[in-house]
């Protein structure tokens, strides 16, 4: 609405033409004054638009509208307040509701700007009374001359104030009175907290930070700027584990601490431990014992060390055991040290110890000694390798025609022997050889002697004899004076030599018979040379008439040999009007002459004939038959 409707109207109030109620919503002027500084401190905008002062300092807005006015200071200059017709200031705005007319004022006075700057590590506000400061944002306002401005200064959390520099010194509230400019600087420190590392536990390790600071051990400790984070990282040392945190910290990951107050953490490391085992092995026995103690095997056969602990094992075998070597973990036989840095496992070896057993035979006898356990049959295995504290029993036994005789060396006694191998043995079996009684008696009503060979029988006063097992013991016959050997009986059978075989007792009769006959000696003559004889062909000779046996003899004393047999065999003489009896008067063997003393009766029906026959093995086999006459009886 222009000045010229506005008087319009006004003057048709005046002079009556429009009713008082039309009158009383007449548009309203608003008037705005610039006070102070002669005016010309500032400006004022209004809203809805008409006022722009200076310029245009007064304007007609319609009934009852609200205007707000917004003054702006000049450089220079502050805006010091309102006065006159404002309904309500907000800020340094003034409504003014246009319901009368209004005459409003704003005031600009000459100003001079106070600055505030902040400085220093830490953070914090300045704000001023009156307002206008509040820095953070804001940190430079101007303030009308006089005007007294208390600036306060707020550190942030983790931040000191410090205090002041410029136109304020000390720590308390800055009081300037703006008669200038001002600068005015605040100084914020950021707090510092400790963060305190230690180390606990049987293990070790380090404990790093970051960012750096903290490497323990060495540097435990750190101061750190209000709320940075730092990570601690724990490191074990080599043989340790992580255990965890303890303090500030807990679990066994990273350690993050954020240092709004002084921190302590304590890393825990455990010493790490590791089993040690040892086993026994081998025929033997003995025990492993440890330095440091704890192992005693068997019993106490393995153990936990810490890490790196260097332990000793000595191995010390029974009685009776040797100690071979390690396996495992260690080898060779000096004592084992092994480094626990990691599991081990080690292996003793026991071997019994092994002696041997050694028999010999001895004496003039024969037999064989056997061993229970097995192992010696001397014979032809006489030494045998026992087992320490084996007992071994040997037994003696004698060949046929032997006899054992007792034991020598490491037994006594005829008993089985049982020695224990705690050391090399040595035995020795002695066998005899077997001795048996040959026993010679006589009979008969003739008188006559019987000697042997080998010497021992003279029987006659020695009639019994001990022989050697297997002695071959010829006994010969001579009858005495009109006595006539009429054969053996007992061991022996015939009336040629007796030959007995002493494998046992032998009991052997020459019946001796009286003839009446007178025996008359004669130079030794051959009665019959070289005769060949076939088994089981009988010749008969002459004898009487030959080599001075007379006629009338009746018996002769003669030497038969046996020679150039073609096989065993025996020779058999009988009176030549007789038959060939069973016994034999000459054994022979093949190749091999024999002769023998003998007695032998001629033909009794006076031709004095002698009869022969020869046994071989067969009737092609012959033999030679020489006959030598050395007396005879009449």
């Amino acid at each position: 609405m222009n000045l010229r409707r506005l008087a319009l109207l006004s003057m048709l109030v005046f002079l009556g033409f429009l009713p008082a109620a039309l009158a009383a919503q007449t548009p309203k002027t608003l008037t705005v004054t610039l006070g102070g500084a002669g005016g010309t401190g500032g400006s004022v905008m209004s809203a809805p638009s008409g006022i722009n002062c200076p310029g245009d300092c007064t304007e007609v807005y319609a009934h009852n509208t609200d205007v707000a006015l917004t003054p702006t200071a000049n450089s220079g200059y502050v805006f010091t307040g309102w006065s006159g017709g404002c309904n309500t200031i907000v800020g340094t705005v003034c409504t003014a509701k246009m319901n009368q007319d209004r005459n409003v004022t704003a005031t600009f006075q000459a100003a001079f700007t106070l600055s505030v700057n902040k400085t220093g590590t830490g953070t914090g506000t300045v704000t001023s009374s009156p307002a206008g400061i509040n820095c953070g944002v804001d940190c430079g306002e101007p303030y009308a001359s006089g005007t007294v401005v208390t600036l306060t200064a707020t550190p942030d959390a983790g931040s000191t104030f410090t205090g002041w520099s410029g136109d304020c010194t000390g720590t308390g509230t800055c009081v300037v009175t703006m008669s200038a400019a001002r600068s005015v600087t605040a100084s914020f420190t950021i707090t510092t907290h400790t963060l305190s590392v230690s180390t606990a536990g049987t293990g070790s390790g380090s404990v790093t930070s970051s960012p750096a600071g903290i490497n323990c051990p060495g540097d435990c400790s750190e101061a750190y700027n209000y709320n940075t984070m730092v990570t601690l990282t724990a490191t074990p040392t080599a043989g340790s584990d992580f255990a965890g945190w303890s303090g500030d910290c807990t679990g066994t990951g990273s350690c993050v601490v954020t240092m709004t107050q002084a921190r302590s953490v304590t890393a825990t490391f455990t010493l790490q431990t590791f089993t040690l085992s040892v086993s026994t092995d081998g025929t033997g026995s003995g025990s492993v014992t440890s330095s440091p103690a704890g192992i005693n095997c068997p019993g106490d056969c393995s153990e936990v060390y810490n890490y790196n602990t260097m332990v000793t094992l000595t191995a010390t075998p029974a009685t009776g055991s040797n100690f071979t070597g390690w396996s495992g973990d260690c080898t060779g036989t000096d004592p084992c040290t092994v480094t626990m840095t990691q599991a081990r496992s080690v292996t003793a070896t026991f071997t019994l110890q092994t002696f041997t057993l050694s028999v010999s035979k001895g004496g003039a006898g024969s037999g064989t000694v056997s061993s229970s356990p097995a192992g010696i049959d001397c014979g032809s295995d006489c030494s045998e390798v026992y087992d320490y504290n084996t007992m071994v029993t040997l037994t003696a036994t004698p060949d046929t025609g032997s006899v054992f005789g007792g034991w020598g060396g490491d037994c006594t006694g005829t008993d089985p022997c049982t020695v224990t191998m705690d050391q090399a043995r040595s035995v020795t079996a002695n066998f005899e050889v077997g001795t048996f009684v040959l026993t010679v008696a006589k009979a008969g009503d003739g008188a006559g002697t019987v000697s042997s060979s080998p010497a021992g029988i003279d029987c006659g006063s020695d009639c019994s004899e001990s022989y050697s097992f297997n002695t071959v013991v010829t006994l010969t016959a001579t009858a005495g004076d009109r006595s006539v050997f009429a054969g053996w009986s007992g061991d022996c059978t015939g009336t040629g030599s007796c030959m007995v075989t002493m494998s046992q007792a032998r009991s052997v009769t020459a019946t001796f018979n009286d003839t009446g006959l007178d025996f008359y000696t004669l130079e030794p003559c051959r009665v019959v040379s070289t005769t060949t004889m076939t088994s089981g062909v009988s010749q008969v000779f002459t004898i009487a008439g030959n080599c001075g046996v007379p006629a009338d003899a009746k018996a002769v004393s003669l030497n038969v040999t046996a020679v150039n047999a073609t096989s065993n065999g025996n020779l058999r003489l009988y009176p030549g009007d007789g038959s060939v009896p069973t016994t034999s008067v000459l054994n022979f063997q093949t190749a091999i002459n024999r002769a023998n003393n003998t007695v032998a009766q001629l033909a009794t029906n006076g031709d004095g004939t002698l009869g022969a026959a020869a046994f071989l093995s067969s009737g092609t086999q012959t033999v030679g038959l020489i006959i030598d006459v050395n007396g005879y009886y009449k």
